[in-house]
């Protein structure tokens, strides 16, 4: 731009001499042009390359492997991903990814247009892209299969390109609900009625109870398998020989709760209640305030009658946790 202003000025000032009987010496500004081309600093001399990366990128490898086809002299940076440095986020405010290529102080990102950058660049040795256009729109249409099919394992002596990420993500996914809809299977068959289970979620989370109704299929408010269980909320305090027999009623009152719970959420174990809660606990009972009080009370009333006729023992302990 500089050297281009020079000649222009060097023309004009030619023609108004040609012109014109001014005597002024315009001598020193037209070879001005002269001292201006001979000053100019070289421009592999001005080049200052900066590489913003980290040692696992393949796609910053290919940046560098691009830099060092070229034979280009760079200063290397390298990046932590979970505490980006401020110039990463100057250099690449809306995508804050690595690779980036700073060249006298003007960032590139993406590392399929650094490469082409570096190619136009230095284009004086080793070119990267061939020079017939179908070629190079080949070349172009693989990288950015690559970019957008490859995954994590790409090799890159013979592009041996493996599973993409998605594809990776969504076998992963498909495993994942194949492995729980086996576990649900093996759970139906354990949780039926009158199995003693573990809460292992919520507000009664360690909490022992009885299931009394399963839902394999789910309802259409819960559309997931779960059961309903009349389960331990207090549970009886420890009754010595010597406790009178008023002490002996106070100690053996429980507490009780009812509540749906997911089949996630429970943990069968191998024993057994026999305490008939059917006809007492329904899922109705938990639409109105009234009818759980009434549900709760008789729950409650069965369960101390179990404990005082001294069966169930290991369901009327607590946990030892």
């Amino acid at each position: 731009m500089m050297l281009a202003c020079f000649r222009w000025l060097k023309l004009e000032l030619a023609l108004k001499g040609c012109r014109s009987k001014d005597t002024m010496d315009y001598s020193n500004l037209i070879h001005s042009e002269f001292f201006f081309t001979k000053t100019l600093p070289n421009k592999a001399m001005a080049d200052e390359v900066v590489l913003l990366d980290t040692w696992a990128s393949m796609f910053g490898m290919r940046v560098r492997i691009a830099l060092a086809e070229k034979g280009v002299k760079y200063e290397y940076k390298e990046e932590n991903l979970r505490n980006k440095s401020p110039l990463l986020l100057q250099m690449n405010p809306i995508h804050k990814k690595i690779p980036v290529l700073i060249h006298n102080g003007k960032p590139i990102c993406e590392s399929a247009i650094i490469v082409q950058y570096i190619d136009e660049v230095w284009n004086d040795k080793a070119p990267i892209l061939p020079s017939d256009p179908y070629e190079r729109a080949q070349a172009r249409f693989w990288v950015d299969y690559i970019d957008k099919k490859s995954g994590e394992r790409v090799s890159i002596k013979g592009l041996k390109v493996g599973f993409s990420r998605s594809r990776v993500a969504a076998q992963s996914r498909e495993k994942r609900e194949e492995r729980r809809e086996q576990r649900e299977r093996k759970m139906v068959k354990l949780l039926k009625p009158n199995r003693a289970v573990i809460v292992l979620q919520g507000r009664y989370a360690g909490r022992k109870a009885v299931i009394v109704r399963t839902f394999d299929e789910g309802t259409r408010e819960r559309p997931y398998g779960h059961c309903l269980v009349a389960g331990m909320k207090k549970y009886p305090s420890k009754v010595i020989k010597k406790d009178s027999a008023k002490k002996t009623a106070k100690k053996s009152r429980v507490k009780a709760f009812v509540k749906l719970v997911n089949y996630q959420h429970l943990m069968p174990t191998r024993y057994t209640v026999d305490v008939d809660l059917k006809d007492a606990v329904n899922p109705d009972v938990l639409s109105s305030k009234d009818k759980k009080v009434t549900a709760l009370k008789e729950t409650k009333k069965r369960l101390e009658d179990r404990f005082k006729a001294g069966k169930n023992r290991w369901f009327f302990t607590k946990l030892r946790f």
